[in-house]
């Protein structure tokens, strides 16, 4: 998997990660599996943009909801 979403700015990209929790449908459609499954998915696609976004610039992260979700949801175990 290669984030290519990572080159752009987050103001692009936080739209649709807010649709995602807003609107059902689209989410079932997208991601069907449960909010841990999705939030771990989520996690894991951040843990592989981080170097992308280091080398070339962009993308900010998540928006606080999005990344209160995933805290909600997965329990790091480092």
């Amino acid at each position: 998997m290669y984030p290519h979403f990572a080159r752009f700015d987050g103001t692009r990209i936080e739209p649709v990660a807010q649709r995602l929790f807003h609107d059902s449908p689209m989410r079932t459609t997208i991601y069907p599996g449960d909010d841990r499954d999705f939030a771990l998915a989520l996690h894991e696609i951040s843990q592989h943009v981080q170097p992308q976004v280091f080398k070339r610039g962009g993308w900010d992260g998540y928006p606080a909801e999005v990344k209160d979700f995933i805290r909600r949801h997965v329990v790091e175990t480092d």
